[in-house]
């Protein structure tokens, strides 16, 4: 009897078809509410941008300190001419 790859026998793969994709959405639905979804999908949006970061080893944790710790020394007469233009308005 032929040898037939493992691949070809379906033995890892997912076989996910429109019924069982509108099932998890309905039960997602059902469990979260429609209120929740952009709230979650946002949150787990920004967790998957920050592994990516962090495994390309830019823009870590390090990078946005530095980051605000360069806006927060802006030199005092930038602030005060900026004070004075909201004062006119």
């Amino acid at each position: 009897m032929p040898r037939i790859p493992y691949h070809k026998t379906g033995g890892n793969t997912l076989n996910i078809g429109p019924t069982e994709i509108i099932l998890i959405v309905v039960a997602v639905l059902l469990l979260f509410g429609a209120k929740k979804l952009p709230e979650i999908g946002r949150s787990i949006g920004k967790g998957v941008n920050e592994f990516k970061k962090g495994m390309s080893g830019t823009g870590g944790i390090d990078e946005e300190e530095d980051k605000k710790a360069k806006r927060k020394k802006r030199p005092a007469s930038k602030a005060k001419k900026k004070v004075k233009k909201k004062k006119k308005k």
